[in-house]
Formats: C-alpha cells, sequence, structure tokens
C-alpha cells in the first residue's frame, strides 16, 4: 500500500509525538524540528510531500515565514496549520497563502485524522474505541493508569507533595458517577464508572511542567498566569502521549479532564473559554469535585452543616458550574459526607 507523506514541521518535541502517534497507522510521517528543516525538506523535497502540518509558532523561522517562502517558489502543497488558538489575526494571515485549515491543540485525533485524510482524500482508520469495554481492554488501561501513576506519584513524592487530593477526586468522582448514570441518558456501566474515576485522579498532572515558583505565585504577572495556565495543555498531552488503541477511551477522557477542569459553564474559565456543552459532563464534574473538595476540607468539621454551607458557597459564583450535575452532586450527600468522615486524617 502506498502511504501519503505528512510533514510536521513543529518545534515541540511531544506536540510532534502525538502527531506522529496519531497518523502513524495511515500516513507516511516525516518530522522536522524548527522552522528551518521544515524549509529546507518542503524545498528539497516538495515531489515527495503531500500535505504539511505547520507549527504557526517557531523560534527565528515561523509557519508564516515558511508560507511565505512555499509562495514566492509557487509551491503549492496542502497546509493545515498547528495553532493553540486560531485568533482572527493568523485567520486572516492564513488566507493570504491559501491554507487549508488549522488544527488546535490540544490534538484531537477523530479531528486530526478527520482533516488530513478529507484534505489528501485518504479514508483513516477508526481512532477512538467505541463498544464495550472488555476484559483485555481494561487490562491494559489498568496497566497504563499503573504506569502513569508511578510516574505521577514519585514526582509528588520528590516535591513533599502527596496525593490525597488526587484520591479524593477519583473516589469522590466514582460516587457521582454512580448517581449520574441514574439521573442522565448516559448509558455507563461499571467498567465506564472505574474507568472515568482513575483517569480523574491526574486531572493535575502537568503541573509536573510548571516551576514551583510560579505554581506558588500565578498571579504574579501575566507571564507567570501564562505559564501557569500551560498545566492544562502539558497534561493533555502527556496522558495521550499513550499510542495503544485499546486505551483511547482513558486518554481521551482523563485528557479532556487535564486540559478542561479550568473551564467555566458560562465560558468564563481557561484555557479555550468553553461553555456548556462544550464541556464534557465528566470534565464538568472533575470541576464541581475540585472545588467542593477545596472549600468542604477547610471546614472544622465535614457534616451535614458544612456540606450545605460548601454548596452554598459554590452556587454563589454564578455560572461557574452545570445546574443540573451540581444537583446530581447534591444529591450524593448521604455518600460523600461519610466518605470525607473516613478519611478525615489522610486529608
Amino acid at each position: 500500500m502506498n502511504y501519503k507523506r505528512v510533514l510536521i514541521v513543529d518545534d515541540s518535541e511531544i506536540d510532534r509525538e502525538i502527531l506522529r502517534n496519531i497518523l502513524k497507522n495511515d500516513f507516511d510521517v516525516m518530522e522536522a524540528e524548527n522552522g528551518y528543516a521544515g524549509l529546507e525538506m518542503i524545498l528539497n523535497g516538495r515531489s515527495q510531500i503531500d500535505a504539511v502540518l505547520l507549527d504557526i509558532s517557531m523560534p527565528i523561522i515561523n509557519g508564516f515565514d515558511i508560507l511565505q517562502h512555499m509562495k514566492k517558489n509557487e509551491i503549492n502543497i496542502p497546509v493545515l496549520l498547528i495553532t493553540a488558538e486560531a485568533t482572527k489575526e493568523n485567520v486572516k494571515r492564513a488566507a493570504g497563502y491559501s491554507v487549508s485549515g488549522f488544527i488546535s491543540k490540544p490534538f484531537e485525533p477523530e479531528f486530526v485524522l478527520d482533516r488530513i485524510g478529507s484534505l489528501l482524500k485518504v479514508e483513516t482508520s477508526e481512532v477512538m474505541y467505541s463498544g464495550n469495554l472488555t476484559a483485555g481492554i481494561l487490562a491494559d488501561i489498568s496497566s497504563y493508569e499503573t504506569k502513569l501513576k508511578l510516574i505521577y506519584s514519585n514526582y509528588l513524592k520528590n516535591n513533599n507533595k502527596d496525593d490525597s487530593k488526587c484520591v479524593a477526586v477519583s473516589d469522590v468522582m466514582k460516587i457521582v458517577l454512580r448517581e449520574y448514570a441514574i439521573s442522565s441518558s448516559d448509558h455507563l456501566d461499571p467498567s465506564n464508572v472505574d474507568v472515568i474515576s482513575q483517569a480523574a485522579y491526574f486531572y493535575n498532572i502537568g503541573k509536573m511542567a510548571v516551576p514551583d515558583a510560579i505554581l506558588a505565585d500565578s498571579e504574579d504577572s501575566e507571564a507567570s498566569k501564562n505559564i501557569y495556565r500551560s498545566h492544562t495543555t502539558v497534561g493533555a498531552a502527556i496522558v495521550n502521549l499513550n499510542e495503544i488503541p485499546s486505551c483511547r477511551y482513558f486518554t481521551q477522557v482523563c485528557g479532556d479532564m487535564c486540559m478542561h477542569h479550568h473551564e467555566r459553564f458560562d465560558g468564563k474559565g481557561f484555557p479555550h473559554h468553553l461553555k456548556g456543552d462544550e464541556i464534557s459532563p465528566y470534565t464538568k464534574l472533575c470541576r464541581i469535585i475540585i472545588d467542593f473538595h477545596e472549600i468542604f476540607t477547610r471546614k472544622k468539621d465535614l457534616g451535614t452543616l458544612q456540606f450545605e454551607e460548601t454548596m452554598r458557597d459554590m452556587k454563589k459564583d454564578i455560572g461557574a458550574y452545570d445546574p443540573k450535575l451540581i444537583a446530581i452532586f447534591e444529591n450524593c450527600e448521604p455518600a460523600i459526607i461519610p466518605y470525607y468522615k473516613r478519611h478525615e486524617k489522610l486529608l
């Protein structure tokens, strides 16, 4: 079989690896680690390249510099621009070079394959697992989850931190998902509940890449805020490094929680200002549980009165949470309070 050849030009090794893993089953993948190397490959191998995935933001020679050279040399290879945000300015500049479109970070495998497949008229393989979580799939997910937890727990230990909050978020997620499965139209069997709950443990794994000084004072400057907020995209990238197809249910759910647990129901969160049903219900629940844990565990007692006070405090932040999911969470009070009482000494 003759595969179409796709060149990835991106100075981020992590992003190149993620894209390579997404594309490798359907395309012949080439890589350039910076704009200069990418331009050289395009100029010298134009007849051998069917499409280019081109990062906009690179040092020295950026994506638009390469597009300018391609236009000057009349090179008409289809280009999809890689960007964290397709701003109006970038869209306007890209239109001048007849760019075929944008691929946003974090990369969604289905979207990337669909976009490139449509562009090159190639039928791509199915990316997302759908159907029952078989014993083999669950074993693969468990194996990956164990390895990921070892990496994360070692980081926490080496930085004099513990995983008590991660454990609590995961455990409470399991409690709430059982109620959610009853109250919603989503079909969640016990295996789905277990996998989603395991995924919630890693919601903050991207903070491994953020300096402690920034974590301690993320509001110090605009630059510090941007570095702090990058933990969302980094977390999703770390989780999605796994290339085993059977783990994609876990990596998608977990990556989405990493990426979007700071989003708000009203669209005023970050990093992508998603709102309403643009946010996964599991990620919206994760946000509720994280904030609840922060407020509830600061109280002197962990009983019914404190639970109700916590919910009142959270509801004062108008627009932060999905009202339907808040109601489901409140229905779980009889199970949540005993959980925190049992684990009070560990929190």
